[in-house]
C-alpha cells in the first residue's frame, strides 16, 4: 500500500498541510522549526514515501514531460542517437521524454491520440519530414500544446539542419579536388517534392553557379535499392559522364561505389564520390566516402534545450535554430595514404 501524506503526518504528529508543504519544497515558509522539517523529511524517507506524479502535475500544472510525436517511418526522421541525447538532456532537468505514436500523420489520428487530447505533456516535439498540410498544422494549433517543430524550415519554434549549406560544402570540396563537372544523383526520385532534397538542390545550384561548376542531375526517376548498382553501372558506362558525383543518400553513394569498383575503376582517380551521412556509415566502405555529416547528437541537445525554454515560457515564440553539417573527407574524393605512407 502506498504511503500517503496523512500517514506521515500521524507519525510525526503534525497536520496534513504542514507535511504537504514541507514535502513540496515549502518547509521554510510554513512556520515550523527546522527540526520539525527534518523530522518530516526523515520519516518520509524511512516510510518509503513517493510523491504521486499525477497529483503533482495537477497541482503545478506541469507534467515535466516532453512528447516526441512519431508516425510512420516514411514521415519521420528521428535517429536513435538524436533521441538518446534528447532524453538524456531532458533528464538532467528532471523532465521525462514521452514518445507519442500515431498510425499516420494526419488530422484524424492526431485528434484521436489520448495523450494529445488530455494534454499530458508540457511541450510536443514534432518530427515530420515533409512540410505538413494546413489541416495538420491547424490540429496542432487547436490542441494548444506548446510545440517545437523538428526538421521543419520555419522562422520560429523549430530546429533544423542547413541542407543547402551541406550541399554547397560538397560542391566546393569537389571543385577543390579539380572537378568542374559534377552529377547529382537522387535515386529516390523525390526531387523538389521533398523539402530536404529541395534545399540540397538549391545549395548545389547556387554554389555551382557561384563557383562556375557544371552540374548534371539524375533526380527524376525512382530506382529501388536492389536496382541501384545496375543503374549506376549504366550511368558509369556513358562516354561523357562527369568524373565526380554527389549522391543524395549514403546508400546510393555505396551503390555507385560498388558499381565503379566492379567496372574496374580506381577511386577517386576515375570517379570521386561524395554524399550525406549521419556519421555511422562513414567508415564502412573502403575507401571511406567523403560525406557531409548530420549533427545527430547536437540536434538532440538543442531540441531538448528549446523544449525546456518553451516549457518555462509557454507564451513565447523562440527563434528557430539552424544547425550545420560538418565535412568528413575520405578516400572517395582524395587519395589517402596507407600504413606505409604511400598513396
Amino acid at each position: 500500500m502506498a504511503i500517503t501524506i496523512t500517514d506521515i503526518a500521524k507519525r510525526v504528529g503534525v497536520s496534513h498541510p504542514v507535511v504537504s508543504k514541507v514535502l513540496n519544497g515549502g518547509g521554510a515558509t510554513v512556520g515550523v522549526s527546522e527540526q520539525t522539517r527534518k523530522n518530516i523529511l526523515e520519516i518520509a524517507n524511512k516510510m518509503g514515501y513517493r510523491p504521486h506524479g499525477a497529483s503533482q502535475a495537477l497541482r503545478k500544472r506541469s507534467f515535466r514531460s516532453v512528447g516526441v510525436l512519431m508516425g510512420s517511418a516514411s514521415e519521420f526522421y528521428l535517429p536513435q542517437r538524436m533521441l538518446a541525447v534528447l532524453s538524456q538532456t531532458l533528464a538532467t532537468h528532471d523532465y521525462t521524454c514521452t514518445l507519442v505514436c500515431i498510425k499516420e500523420f494526419d488530422a484524424d489520428n492526431l485528434l484521436a491520440s489520448p495523450l494529445l487530447k488530455a494534454h499530458l505533456v508540457d511541450v510536443l516535439l514534432i518530427g515530420y519530414v515533409y512540410e505538413p498540410p494546413d489541416s495538420v498544422t491547424s490540429v496542432i494549433e487547436r490542441t494548444r500544446i506548446n510545440s517545437i517543430w523538428l526538421n521543419s524550415f520555419r522562422d520560429t519554434d523549430a530546429v533544423f539542419v542547413d541542407e543547402a549549406d551541406a550541399a554547397a560544402q560538397l560542391v566546393k570540396h569537389l571543385l577543390e579536388c579539380g572537378h568542374h563537372q559534377i552529377t547529382y544523383v537522387d535515386y529516390a526520385g523525390q526531387g523538389e517534392n521533398n523539402p530536404v532534397t529541395g534545399y540540397r538542390l538549391k545549395g548545389v545550384r547556387s554554389s555551382a553557379e557561384k563557383l562556375d561548376v557544371s552540374v548534371a542531375y539524375m533526380i527524376d526517376k525512382c530506382v529501388p535499392r536492389g536496382q541501384r548498382v545496375e543503374a549506376s553501372r549504366k550511368w558509369l558506362s556513358r562516354p561523357n559522364r562527369s568524373k565526380a558525383v554527389i549522391a543524395n543518400s549514403f546508400a546510393s553513394a555505396q551503390a555507385i561505389m560498388q558499381a565503379a569498383i566492379e567496372l574496374g575503376m580506381h577511386i577517386p582517380d576515375d570517379l570521386a564520390i561524395a554524399s550525406f551521412d549521419n556519421g555511422r556509415g562513414y567508415t564502412i566502405p573502403e575507401p571511406p566516402i567523403t560525406s557531409a555529416i548530420y549533427p545527430e547528437e547536437k540536434f538532440g541537445r538543442i531540441a531538448a534545450e528549446m523544449a525546456l525554454k518553451k516549457a518555462r515560457n509557454p507564451n513565447e515564440h523562440f527563434r528557430s535554430y539552424k544547425l550545420k553539417y560538418s565535412l568528413a573527407v575520405g578516400g572517395s574524393t582524395v587519395r589517402q595514404k596507407n600504413n606505409f605512407g604511400e598513396i
